[in-house]
């Protein structure tokens, strides 16, 4: 089975992994897209819900060939019932957020066949807003009193209190 070989350096691209060389493809492909060879592997990470994780299974399907595997990543609930603050905060950021539960039924629905998912864990989130914050702390001088930063704060303070609430999940399908 081929692997992806790098990281895809911005989250809008999709990564399409072949046995040669991954290529990337915008989310919002060209016409006759669906026309494009088909591959083994769709490794997106990030970037499913920029277009709708529904959508994306939808769309992405006929890139693979038949055996095909998908994986992507996605935010999901790890509560049935969110702190009202965090849910109005991520209802205005994420609004098809779901449970994991949800999404595995949308894949089986979309014809994919589950080989695994997993949660990427408390790491994968601070991979992300490690960084973020530092950046954000860097920032205030240049960027005090604008929209971006008031922004930006109010995500981290979601993170700090989404801790075991909201993680990122990866999911592995295959076309039958």
């Amino acid at each position: 089975m081929p692997t992806a070989s790098a990281s895809i350096p911005h989250s809008n691209w999709l990564a399409i992994a072949c046995p040669a060389e991954p290529i990337c493809v915008p989310n919002r492909p060209s016409p006759g897209w669906r026309t494009w060879p088909t591959h083994a592997l769709i490794w997106a990470e990030g970037s499913a819900y920029i277009i709708g994780v529904e959508r994306a299974l939808r769309d992405w399907r006929p890139l693979l060939r038949p055996g095909g595997v998908l994986v992507f990543s996605d935010m999901v609930w790890r509560t049935n019932e969110p702190q009202e603050a965090l849910r109005a905060f991520w209802a205005s950021e994420y609004p098809a957020m779901t449970r994991a539960s949800v999404r595995l039924e949308q894949a089986k629905r979309a014809g994919y066949r589950l080989l695994g998912h997993f949660d990427m864990g408390r790491e994968a989130m601070e991979t992300y807003y490690r960084p973020l914050e530092a950046s954000v702390t860097e920032m205030q001088a240049r960027l005090a009193g604008s929209r971006v930063l008031d922004d930006l704060r109010a995500e981290l303070a979601a993170y700090h209190a989404c801790d075991g609430i909201v993680s990122f999940e990866m999911f592995v399908l295959q076309i039958p």
